[in-house]
């Protein structure tokens, strides 16, 4: 997984900061704080798990498909942005009151936004309908009954 990960286009360590005088207020020996502002560019660890998942999705199936999610924000643009980068289709179902440049963002990476009327929940049952008349794969990182495999694999990523 290390070696995937390193081998994505920018990848670099991420920045640990020393916290001394938050550590001290604490009054413990010490505390450091992961920055993964830099990760990619894309401002959260999200697309670890993201690009792990779709890699073992690709791996086992090869052959043409896409790839599809709903999201609030960091989910969807890890999951454009590794799907772009592993030359695979995505489809991001985000609620219609989303951001105007969270929109942009995922758009700016490659895949089709879908906006959906109401809340992320309303997205996700659009993305798993439409999912599922297209034949398209979703990439849920939350499991619930009948789909576990994948979001074990986004957390496997994140590790």
């Amino acid at each position: 997984m290390r070696a995937f990960h390193q081998g994505l286009p920018g990848s670099a360590p991420t920045p640990l900061h020393n916290c001394r005088a938050l550590a001290a207020a604490l009054r413990i020996g010490g505390l450091h704080i992961k920055d993964e502002g830099l990760r990619f560019g894309l401002g959260a660890f999200k697309v670890l798990g993201a690009a792990w998942a779709l890699k073992q999705i690709r791996d086992r199936h090869p052959g043409p498909m896409t790839v599809a999610t709903a999201s609030a924000g960091n989910h969807g643009h890890a999951v454009a942005w590794a799907a772009a980068q592993l030359g695979i289709p995505a489809v991001v179902f985000l609620p219609s009151h989303s951001a105007p440049a969270r929109i942009e963002r995922i758009g700016g990476v490659g895949a089709r936004v879908e906006l959906v009327q109401g809340s992320y929940d309303e997205a996700v049952r659009r993305c798993a309908e439409v999912s599922e008349a297209n034949g398209w794969q979703v990439v849920a990182d939350v499991g619930y009954d009948g789909y576990l495999e994948i979001p074990r694999l986004i957390s496997e990523g994140y590790s």
